[in-house]
């Protein structure tokens, strides 16, 4: 809702210094130059926003978490149609993140460590979610199951010893 509000106020921004501009010169420059810099000022914050939204995110989660070891990875970066930017260099637009925080346990003489995920994706309202993960040590495999879905909904999937949280956990 903040950055729709934003990206009005830069167009109108742009759009009033290049009108204030035509009028200063007497109407010399053309008309057409004050929708177009308003364009580009909306266009522009679009952009910033765009690209600096990874490095705000990652710097709200250092913050709130500073004491714990925390893992990004994953990140997905999307090109965009009603984005040119993005087709000469895609912004990312979802990451995920591991709190460091985990819990050993045996269970029928297999190794078990459980864990959370956390994704962020940034739609045109920012959202969460939260990953729960079962991995198996012993027979190198992994169950996800997001939060609020049943255990039908888990996803299943083997690993190989170069996986990164097998090697971070299964020490």
């Amino acid at each position: 809702m903040w950055h729709l509000l934003a990206v009005f106020i830069s167009g109108l921004s742009l759009g009033g210094m290049a009108y204030l501009a035509r009028k200063l010169s007497r109407n010399r420059l053309p008309t057409w130059i004050v929708p177009v810099l308003a364009a580009l000022g909306m266009f522009g914050y679009l952009a910033v926003y765009d690209y600096t939204w990874y490095s705000y995110k990652t710097e709200q989660v250092r913050i709130t978490q500073p004491d714990a070891d925390i893992l990004f990875f994953n990140q997905k970066r999307e090109r965009g149609f009603f984005k040119p930017w993005s087709l000469i260099n895609p912004a990312i637009n979802s990451f995920y993140i591991f709190d460091g925080k985990s819990k050993h346990r045996e269970q029928d003489g297999e190794i078990l460590v459980e864990y959370f995920m956390y994704e962020f994706i940034k739609d045109p309202i920012e959202r969460q979610q939260v990953y729960m993960a079962v991995l198996n040590c012993t027979t190198q495999e992994r169950a996800v199951i997001l939060q609020g879905k049943t255990a039908k909904a888990t996803q299943h999937e083997k690993i190989d010893t170069s996986d990164l949280f097998y090697q971070k956990l299964c020490r």
